[in-house]
């Protein structure tokens, strides 16, 4: 039967000969190799790691290019990070939601960030909101008069030549807003998918919980290579229910990996190999 078998030829691609040479020669050998050496290690220092996801995708992108376009007119970039905060409730991931955009708004007066969205923007904590109610109470018959405010503006659009009846439409939305008399919730933005994925955008239920998230946006070109300290701190500061992420955020935990990788495999190849015993051992295996 096993002349029957297929013979296995194994190609050493002129390694033999290179072998060969080596122990005929080797003074040359060793020279060569060291001028090798010398040369790899003086060009290693000019080495760089590109961690962007970017340079992963093919170049010439219609999109990416449009992407980097856009950016370029507005003075900013699509580059983001995102704070995930949990609580066990809704209170409590909003209330959460809350101080970190309270810390957001210090980072973009300080210009660590260009801004920042979040869930506050449409459902605010519940003590916000009951200020808000109770303000909206005392002023429906005063400065919050839809009447009253109804028929300056038709007063000031005629003086203005301006057909009022066109407006008509903003003032049933204010007239419906002013009406409200409780606190606004998740129900209220499951009327329509469009609500619906605005709330999905920054809000999800969990098993845990509840989980928000607050985008936060840096300025364009700066932070790619790591997130801002002041980010970091920012989480820090609200405790372990806080959790920052991104591509940056990734990129310097992937660059700070692979230099420690790069050390342990080139100190233990070194030795390895270094060790006859060792070596041996890695070459059965």
């Amino acid at each position: 039967r096993r002349s029957s078998e297929p013979k296995l030829y194994l190609y050493g691609f002129g390694t033999r000969r290179l072998m060969e040479y080596s122990f005929t020669h080797p003074k040359a050998v060793l020279a060569i190799g060291s001028v090798i050496t010398l040369a790899s290690f003086l060009g290693a220092f000019g080495l760089t790691f590109d961690e962007s996801m970017k340079t992963m995708r093919p170049q010439g992108n219609p999109g990416m290019e449009t992407t980097e376009e856009v950016g370029k007119r507005f003075g900013s970039g699509f580059d983001s990070m995102t704070l995930l905060l949990e609580g066990k409730t809704l209170e409590e991931a909003l209330e959460l939601t809350d101080l970190a955009a309270t810390g957001a708004r210090r980072l973009v007066a300080s210009g660590v960030l260009q801004g920042y969205s979040g869930v506050d923007s449409l459902i605010p904590p519940r003590a916000r909101q009951e200020d808000a109610l109770a303000w909206l109470a005392r002023e429906r018959t005063g400065t919050l008069d839809l009447a009253r405010v109804r028929k300056t503006f038709d007063r000031e659009a005629a003086a203005q030549g301006l057909r009022a009846e066109g407006f008509a439409p903003g003032f049933d939305l204010l007239g419906r807003a002013l009406a409200l008399d409780g606190p606004v919730g998740v129900a209220d933005f499951q009327g329509s998918r469009q609500t619906q994925v605005l709330l999905d955008r920054y809000l999800a239920k969990t098993e845990r919980g509840w989980t928000s998230a607050l985008v936060l946006y840096p300025p364009s070109n700066k932070w790619r290579r790591q997130a801002p300290p002041e980010a970091i701190a920012l989480a820090a500061e609200l405790g372990p229910r806080a959790v920052l992420t991104g591509v940056n955020v990734i990129n310097q935990r992937v660059r700070a990996m692979v230099l420690r990788d790069a050390w342990i495999a080139g100190i233990v190849g070194f030795w390895g190999i270094g060790n006859t015993k060792i070596g041996d051992e890695f070459i059965k295996c």
